[in-house]
């Protein structure tokens, strides 16, 4: 062992970084510690390597039992010993969880990269070769640089329409300048002058977080490039492609993009029959055909809504969404805007030139119309395009229509898929964002609304000069400067999320903000990041002391065990009250310095270890034959620091044993955090929290940034301590209180308890903050507070909290699927990609499997009527998404009946699996009860269009059939089922 390590750090010549080995983790060369300057407990391992934290491997690797390998190998036991720790790595099998394994030695599982398919191995060495193009396919669009953009403003303070000033056809006019079209053709042209661009060359991860950089602007690279050496014109762009670009020039100059945005996208004010005469007149004078929607079919008994508009009616005076403008008009001005400023034969001569011009045009449009996480590739764009008949394609002194040679044809190939390339990356997406303000909204899921920047900025300014007086103090620009420049953490982004009232702030954390280092734009942590350790310190206090977090749940899957322990307990057809309240703006309200106070009685030691590991899982190799795909994730973890490991084996038993099929490794990050720095940290970012609202940096007032990983974690701390102090009158053997984050939830035996909480709650406490939300608050009793008759519930026997609702009178839990956004589209994510097929399994397996809540299946809480009644609004909701997704494909994309018959049955082996494992192998609901359930839920569904599941329709009538004799529920309990299955999704729209 010794040698191993001596060896590993002898090859490794970097003095600050260790070696790539998880043996190495903790240990350091001597010459250049890498330790906290509180840690002073350095000793030395090997002579020059000295051991600045416990690594539990070195230690397992050294006892009795790996020693006594060595007997058993011979002669050659330190040779084979040491290779295998060398070249290999070794994995052991944990007793907690299914098929958990733990890394104990070999490079980290966090530093290598997957091989997806191994007949590609040979090539590996190839992919960061310079001349080796990138397959078009995995060439996508980075379309989330649309979202969230900030307008132009011009001289008079009116949004600038159009093209930004830093946009290259901005910047470069002059077309009597021959050297201002020749700069043109370096951006649309960048492979071919030797910069860089998506096709041939890497992203440094340092510099940009999107998969492929922005192209926008590239004016220092270009001007690096001109003094290292000289970029002349390839001859094949000296002619017809200089023409080209100088037309380009001119018609960006003669183009009226202010009268195109207002006769497309017209602002709020025009009438209907306004609106649809201009989309009437566009889609006669197109040949681009759009898509349209799938019908509505009336029928009485099937889920969804029979008939009617899919349009949202929301009131324009205190909504923002009604003002957004429909994709379909923002398709129509980039494409009328694009073809305005393409020549006509950028794309061809005679029908092959119009051919591929609706080719592009039509990838602008679904370009645009794509949800929140779609993505488009440059394949999908240039599937169908012809390049014979573009002239500027051609080579110097080649005829048209002349035989082409393969080398003349691959550059054809590559000067075309540059220059498309370049349309939508850098003229849409430009486009887009100065004249658009793109969001999503908080009720309706993956749907992106496009707002004109001169009615949001009228729709926001008001909420934010409420924000500014009301949350943020102003400050100066030096002295934010000088703030900033004491701290790490940096500043954070405020934006507004369109709500179907107003909107809600939105502080985000999670970006890395970009610094000048060494004369290079780096990425600097965000900010979350830096908060790691001190989230990671918590979470490690709140396990050693969950009493101090109080009735708080770290998830809604928590309601599960303490709903079933008080079921227990109560007496059986007893009175159940419950009594529901929220806090008003509880993130915003917290007091800081009580906040602060508080924490530091929780930080009892004066030194804590921190580390971050890896989980790498599986994933179920039946869905991926030909590539397994693993999941990686890296998680934080702490402890004392003590001479025991922050990771090791016993450390992480218990969250193991909640796993299955995850390798553990440990990423070596190891750092010892003093309780002094910890607090400074927290101190910093709950009283300096720096904000950029607009153009301006502000200090937030009060309360803590809601956008923190920590701030869940405060604020449950910070209301434990209040309910320790006011509510510790709540008998346990009578209450059951429930508090994610704000919401508080009483659910008492006694009547008089529940009023006496209310009465608490109403009153509010100006030390923690409290106030509550009247309109939030929700009882099943009558009774009144301070003159006030708090809201009761009525005509329903289930009572909501976060998602889930409650039997009034069993405790029966049930998901809450009444929906703001009632269309099933908006919350699909279709890959049109390759292997559609397989993406189309994994995404419908995997809508079943995040419903399939353990705290739903029990039949010791819910009984079998409601399980099964669970399972059936489970795979109704999955037979929606299905029919969605599967309307969205093309034709020719599409699954076989067969196939489709071969993703049910999975989905039903699946479902019945589940159920076995959350009822700990009970036989409560069986084979028939799934099969009858699923076949129901699919039946329903699909008759909506039986002309394309006809087979399908068959074999889930016979199915249905075959298994009601054996579910051991009568005719009319079935009908009962069917009943309020259809009842809750009657306002669905699929």
């Amino acid at each position: 062992m010794d040698f191993v390590i001596w060896l590993l750090f002898k090859d490794h010549r970097t003095y600050s970084q260790r070696p790539r080995h998880v043996l190495c983790h903790g240990l350091s060369k001597a010459a250049a510690p890498l330790g906290s300057k509180d840690d002073r407990t350095h000793t030395t391992f090997l002579p020059g390597i000295v051991q600045q934290h416990p690594n539990d491997s070195i230690d397992k690797l050294k006892s009795s039992t790996w020693s006594d390998v060595a007997l058993l190998l011979g002669e050659d036991a330190e040779g084979i010993l040491s290779s295998m720790l060398l070249d290999c790595g070794i994995f052991v099998k944990m007793s907690a969880g299914t098929d958990n394994y733990f890394q104990l030695s070999g490079v980290p599982l966090s530093e290598l990269t997957a091989n997806r398919n191994q007949r590609s191995l040979p090539e590996t060495n190839k992919v960061k070769d310079v001349g080796r193009s990138l397959d078009l396919s995995r060439i996508r669009f980075v379309r989330n640089r649309i979202l969230y953009s900030r307008p132009t403003l011009n001289r008079a303070g009116k949004v600038k329409v159009g093209l930004k000033h830093v946009h290259v056809f901005e910047r470069f006019t002059d077309l009597s300048q021959p050297m201002h079209s020749i700069h043109l053709l370096k951006y649309v042209f960048p492979r071919q002058f030797g910069l860089h661009n998506v096709f041939t060359s890497n992203v440094d991860p340092a510099e940009t977080a999107q998969p492929f950089k922005d192209y926008s602007f590239r004016e220092a690279e270009i001007a690096d490039k001109s003094k290292r050496q000289s970029m002349k014109v390839p001859c094949r762009l000296r002619k017809e492609a200089m023409d080209m670009v100088r037309t380009m020039q001119h018609n960006h100059q003669q183009c009226s993009y202010s009268q195109l945005l207002r006769y497309y996208c017209p602002v709020r004010g025009f009438t209907n029959e306004r609106a649809e005469d201009l989309e009437r007149r566009w889609h006669s004078a197109s040949t681009l055909d759009s898509e349209r929607l799938l019908t509505q079919l009336s029928h009485a008994s099937s889920y969804g809504v029979a008939s009617g508009s899919h349009c949202d009616h929301y009131d324009t005076e205190i909504s923002f969404l009604p003002h957004a403008t429909p994709p379909d008009m923002v398709s129509m001005f980039c494409r009328a805007a694009i073809g305005t400023l393409l020549p006509r034969n950028s794309l061809g001569t005679g029908s092959d030139g119009v051919r591929n011009r609706q080719i592009l045009l039509r990838g602008i449009d679904q370009f645009i119309k794509l949800r929140r996480f779609e993505t488009l590739s440059l394949h999908q764009v240039m599937q169908g395009i012809r390049q014979k008949s573009i002239d500027w394609l051609r080579a110097p002194k080649t005829g048209r229509g002349q035989n082409l040679s393969r080398s003349d044809f691959i550059k054809r190939v590559e000067l075309l898929q540059e220059f498309v390339y370049y349309v939508i990356d850098s003229i849409l997406i430009p486009l887009i964002r100065s004249n658009f303000y793109v969001t999503e909204s908080s009720s309706h899921r993956n749907r992106l609304f496009y707002f004109r920047h001169d009615t949001w900025r009228k729709l926001s300014e008001p909420t934010l000069a409420t924000l500014r007086l009301n949350m943020f103090i102003p400050t100066i620009p030096n002295q934010a400067r000088r703030v900033l420049a004491t701290q790490s953490l940096g500043y954070s982004h405020l934006r507004l999320l369109p709500k179907e009232i107003g909107a809600r702030p939105i502080t985000n954390l999670r970006r890395r903000q970009i610094k000048q280092i060494s004369g290079r734009r780096l990425l600097a942590p965000s900010i979350n990041s830096q908060l790691t350790p001190l989230f990671s310190v918590l979470n490690y206090e709140r396990s050693r002391h969950p009493a101090a977090f109080g009735s708080a749940l770290l998830s809604v899957g928590d309601v599960h065990s303490k709903l079933n322990g008080f079921k227990r307990v109560i007496p059986s057809k007893s009175p159940i009250y419950f009594a529901k309240v929220d806090i008003k703006s509880c993130f915003d309200s917290i007091p800081q310095n009580e906040l602060l106070l508080a924490v530091r009685g929780l930080f009892q030691h004066s030194a804590y270890r921190t580390t971050k590991y890896t989980e790498v899982k599986s994933v179920d190799d039946k869905q991926y034959k030909e590539e397994p795909q693993l999941q990686r994730r890296f998680v934080g973890s702490a402890r004392l620091a003590d001479g025991r490991a922050a990771f090791s084996e016993t450390a992480i038993a218990h969250l193991a044993s909640k796993k299955r099929r995850v390798v553990f490794s440990d990423t070596g990050n190891h750092r010892i955090w003093s309780r002094g720095s910890l607090l400074k940290l927290l101190q910093t970012h709950v009283q300096e929290s720096v904000v950029k609202v607009g153009k301006k940096l502000m200090f937030q007032k009060d309360g803590i940034p809601q956008g923190s990983i920590l701030s869940s974690l405060l604020c449950s701390y910070f209301y434990g301590m209040f309910e320790e102090q006011e509510l510790a009158f709540l008998d346990p053997g009578s209450c059951l209180l429930l508090r994610l984050i704000d919401d508080f939830l009483l659910i008492s035996t006694d009547q008089s308890l529940a009023r006496r909480f209310l009465e608490i709650m109403a009153k509010g406490d100006t030390k923690y903050g409290i106030q509550v939300n009247a309109g939030k608050s929700l009882v099943n009793f009558d009774v009144t507070i301070n003159g006030q008759k708090v809201p009761r519930l009525h005509g329903t026997t289930w009572f909501p909290y976060c998602g889930m609702r409650i039997d009034l009178k069993t405790l029966v839990l049930q998901k809450d699927r009444e929906k703001k956004d009632a269309h099933v589209k908006n919350s699909l994510t279709v890959e049109t990609g390759a292997k559609a097929g397989e993406v189309l399994k994994r995404k419908v397996l995997s809508s079943l499997k995040l419903q399939m809540h353990a705290m739903l299946l029990d039949i010791s809480l819910n009984g079998k009527w409601h399980v099964m009644c669970t399972l059936l609004a489970n795979f109704a909701e999955s037979a929606m998404k299905f029919h969605q997704y599967l309307g969205q494909l093309a034709c020719n994309r599409r699954p076989s009946q067969a196939l489709i018959r071969q993703l049910l049955q999975e989905m039903m082996t699946t479902a019945h699996k589940i159920c076995l494992a959350k009822n700990d192998r009970k036989r409560g609901i069986g084979w028939a009860e799934i099969c009858w359930v699923g076949a129901c839920a699919f039946q329903r569904v699909l008759q909506r269009k039986q002309s394309q599941y006809s087979e399908v329709l068959v074999w889930l009538n016979f199915l249905r059939t075959e298994s009601e004799s054996h579910i051991g529920l009568h005719l009319s309990e079935r009908e009962a089922l069917m009943r309020v299955c259809e009842k809750v999704f009657c306002g669905y729209v699929y």
